[in-house]
């Protein structure tokens, strides 16, 4: 543990042994995993607030888990551009009904969807009243990335409990992303959402904070999604390729989920298909 804090820029006498063993019965035995630390992680670790702070204080403005933030602003804002760029032709917008729980109004809203093979496309399934064989309209972007056009699709599988509705499309193909084996923790990403009203695009970056979450499938992402994320694509901020899709956030331990690409792409598949449950959390 003690070389791990060193690599880290840890000064290790600003830390005694009963916080240097805290870390370690928490986990915490990487530069990764203390990279994605947080304040409430740290604290239920037993470390005392002194401590907290200090550790916090190493991830400084430069973190790993935020791979831009060394950067100028108008170098960051050139490198979001690109990622808008090179994401957009797989993103795409498609409406659902939302019922107020208290009001029973009915909203129509736009949300996220994203292409994940030629013929096939996902989004979340939380809120929705669709049903499988239901025509639908999807909004995608022409291939200059400009403009979008509509795109008729089917609704080819539900999941409520992983949380995905996998789309197929009517007719034709798109381009779709390559799509990058299962994530590891560290992994940094960026994910391309909506802001909330649906008419621009939202890029976030971070890293992976746990392969899954528990034994439920679900990938676990250091940065709490905001709405409009859901249904958007998650990316390797390396090589761009397709690690999943947003579908959630836990607010209390600051953590979002994503369904890996692997499991949607499964999904496509005519045979049946049951996987695990999800945790529970916030969904978006």
């Amino acid at each position: 543990m003690c070389s791990v804090l060193r690599g880290f820029g840890a000064d290790l006498k600003q830390l005694d042994d009963s916080a240097v063993d805290a870390l370690w019965k928490a986990g915490y035995r990487s530069e990764d995993l203390l990279q994605i630390a947080t304040h409430k992680g740290l604290k239920d670790a037993g470390l005392l607030p002194a401590y907290v702070d200090y550790v916090l204080s190493l991830k400084g403005g430069g973190s790993r888990s935020a791979p831009d933030a060394g950067q100028p602003r108008d170098q960051q804002e050139d490198t979001g551009m690109q990622r808008v760029a090179a994401s957009s032709k797989f993103t795409g917008r498609v409406p659902y009904d939302k019922v107020d729980p208290k009001t029973k109004q009915v909203s129509r809203l736009p949300s996220c969807v994203i292409v994940i093979a030629p013929k096939f496309a996902a989004t979340f399934a939380h809120h929705r009243t669709w049903s499988e064989g239901q025509d639908v309209e999807l909004e995608m972007y022409c291939s200059d990335a400009n403009s979008m056009r509509a795109v008729p699709a089917k609704v080819f599988r539900i999941d409520t409990r992983v949380d995905f509705v996998i789309l197929k499309f009517v007719g034709e193909e798109l381009p779709a992303p390559a799509v990058a084996g299962g994530p590891q923790a560290g992994t940094g990403f960026y994910g391309h959402g909506l802001s909330l009203g649906g008419n621009t695009a939202n890029v976030y970056h971070g890293i992976v904070a746990r392969p899954a979450a528990g034994s439920r499938g679900h990938v676990a992402l250091d940065k709490l999604s905001t709405k409009g994320d859901s249904g958007g694509g998650i990316f390797s901020a390396a090589t761009g390729q397709l690690l999943g899709m947003m579908v959630g956030r836990d607010q209390e331990r600051e953590i979002s989920y994503m369904v890996p690409a692997a499991v949607l792409l499964a999904a496509t598949a005519e045979d049946n298909f049951d996987p695990d449950p999800p945790p529970s959390g916030e969904w978006m």
